[in-house]
């Protein structure tokens, strides 16, 4: 599967690896993607046997260093500070 594949499954997908400590964070975030009535689905690259080929996709997407990568409604959400609340309510109404 390629990373807009896993994208296209859920409103709220991230990508991370489990040595991150921007990733781990992110993923912290979880008491507020509930709140919003959301589960992301996490994918741990350095622990899935594709994964540095979609570690090669995310960089091709613009993403550097490549995680985390967060998508939120199927955008990729890495340009500046990621606004949880705005974005994950928009998410939660696709």
């Amino acid at each position: 599967m390629t990373v807009m594949d896993l994208v296209g499954q859920r409103p709220l997908v991230i990508f991370s690896k489990s040595n991150c400590c921007i990733c781990y964070a992110i993923k912290k975030l979880h008491v507020l993607w509930l709140r919003c009535k959301l589960s992301p689905v996490i994918h741990e690259l350095d622990e899935l046997p594709n994964g540095q080929y979609l570690e090669r996709e995310l960089v091709a997407l613009g993403r550097q260093p490549s995680v985390p990568a967060v998508f939120i409604g199927g955008t990729l959400r890495h340009k500046g500070p990621l606004k949880p609340k705005r974005e994950v309510k928009h998410a939660s109404s696709k």
